[in-house]
This record gives C-alpha cells, structure tokens and sequence, in this order.
C-alpha cells in the first residue's frame, strides 16, 4: 500500500506562502490560552516535525477573519 503524503505546511513555508511570520504564527497560536478567542489559527502538532498546517484550514480561516463595518455608525 501506498502512502498518500498529507499536503500540510510548516511555520516557514507558511510565512512564504502568506508573509505570516513565524513568531506571529507562535502569536496566533497562544490566544486561547491567554485572551477568550473563538478564532486561533487552526494548527497540528506533530511528533517528529512539529507544528503543521493545512492549507485549507487556513484559507477558512483567513475568510472569518473577515470584518464588516456599518458606515452609518463611522463618525
């Protein structure tokens, strides 16, 4: 049988993929355990490769991260 390899990225080639640094990533990645968030960026956690992400996911992701203003409320 065949291994099918998982298309998941690292830190770094996340950062090339989107311009996300690493360090933000590491940011991104804390918020539930220091401020209430609905919304971390979604990761792995991987024995022997570390923190990996699934592209999917983060297109997801990026896509609630959408804010929508009421210009009758600007001021």
């Amino acid at each position: 049988m065949k291994k099918k390899k998982l298309d998941l990225l690292s830190p770094k080639e996340l950062e090339q993929w989107l311009g996300i640094t690493v360090q933000r990533q590491n940011h991104l990645r804390n918020i539930p355990f220091y401020r209430d968030s609905e919304n971390p960026i979604p990761f792995y956690k991987i024995t022997g490769l570390g923190v990996r992400y699934k592209p999917s996911e983060i297109l997801e992701w990026i896509k609630r991260q959408k804010v929508i203003r009421n210009a009758k409320n600007r001021t």
